[in-house]
């Protein structure tokens, strides 16, 4: 006979073993959707171009697609607002990550003198292919 689960136990809660999985999804995804955008200069020149105000309209944008593609794209319908704004900040920081990650081991010496405002910008913009990655390898990636 099965034993209830204790009363403190949150009732939507995910193994630790199942979440990691869930990221190195989120992770791989992101490094698919990102990887090819490496090598087109319109990245680049979007970090050197961009304005402070368009990045943040940017990752606002790219949050608002995600709640979007999360609550009515995803394959969990079950879930609560909640738990779509919470996925959707996830894949959002992991996206953002594994862009500072791939730009930090590939491009950190030659593209460290641009300035840190360049340099976030490119992480930015980036980043935003990989986040839609992240929540698509997330979502539709089954095990």
């Amino acid at each position: 006979m099965a034993s209830a689960p204790p009363a403190h136990a949150h009732p939507h809660r995910r193994p630790v073993r199942e979440s990691l999985r869930e990221y190195g999804r989120g992770i791989a995804g992101g490094l698919l959707f990102s990887l090819p955008l490496l090598y087109t200069m319109e990245v680049w020149w979007a970090g050197f171009t961009s304005h402070p105000l368009s990045v943040l309209g940017y990752l606002v944008g790219t949050y608002v697609l995600l709640l979007g593609y999360n609550r009515y794209g995803g394959f969990r319908r079950d879930v609560s607002w909640f738990d779509v704004f919470t996925d959707s900040l996830e894949e959002l920081g992991m996206g953002l990550v594994v862009s500072a990650g791939v730009l930090v081991l590939w491009f950190f010496g030659r593209f460290a003198g641009n300035g840190l405002g360049v340099c976030m910008a490119q992480v930015v913009v980036l980043g935003l292919a990989s986040t839609l990655g992240a929540s698509a390898g997330r979502l539709l990636i089954q095990s």
